[in-house]
């Protein structure tokens, strides 16, 4: 009975030695290290920015945030007598609105296109001669800026801005 009481010799499991860490093995494992910490940040800052709520018009306001519009150009003939001159002007609007409402808000056509018209009509009742001077543009950009602020009811248009302004006589 003792030889059953004894137990059998398992086998030795030889364990495999790892090789020694050389110097390009420790290079590279930083490098893979540095690479996935790098990785791991940008995808928490990116993940953290597109977390972000947007804000209203009025938190907009409050702080700070302006975003630009930017309309399509516009030629039109000016109101002179012969109908020979043209006005060719490409111009933006400052509004108090995050970077994400100004987009959002510049891809909707249906908000927009009134905002064309009614610019587009200011614009045709403009005379060359008085659009040329200084004085004349100012009067112009306060016109757009009090039509604007009638069709953008949500957000404040705080300036006009001429990217490009060309008279033709």
């Amino acid at each position: 009975m003792s030889d059953l009481a004894a137990k059998p010799d398992k086998p030795k499991v030889e364990k495999k030695k790892r090789p020694p860490l050389t110097k390009k093995r420790r290079i590279m494992l930083i490098g893979v290290g540095a690479a996935v910490l790098m990785l791991a940040g940008g995808g928490y800052w990116f993940m953290g920015r597109a977390a972000a709520a947007p804000k209203s018009a009025e938190e907009a306001e409050a702080a700070g945030e302006r975003s630009l519009i930017a309309l399509d150009p516009f030629v039109v003939n000016l109101a002179d007598d012969g109908g020979t001159h043209f006005l060719r002007a490409n111009i933006q609007l400052i509004i108090d609105a995050s970077e994400a409402d100004a987009l959002a808000l510049q891809e909707k056509k249906i908000e927009i296109m009134p905002l064309r018209s009614a610019v587009l009509e200011l614009l045709a009742q403009q005379r060359a001669a008085m659009l040329v001077t200084p004085e004349g543009k100012d009067a112009l950009k306060s016109a757009i800026k009090k039509r604007a602020a009638e069709v953008f009811h949500a957000y404040a248009v705080k300036d006009v801005l001429f990217a490009e302004f060309v008279v033709q006589f």
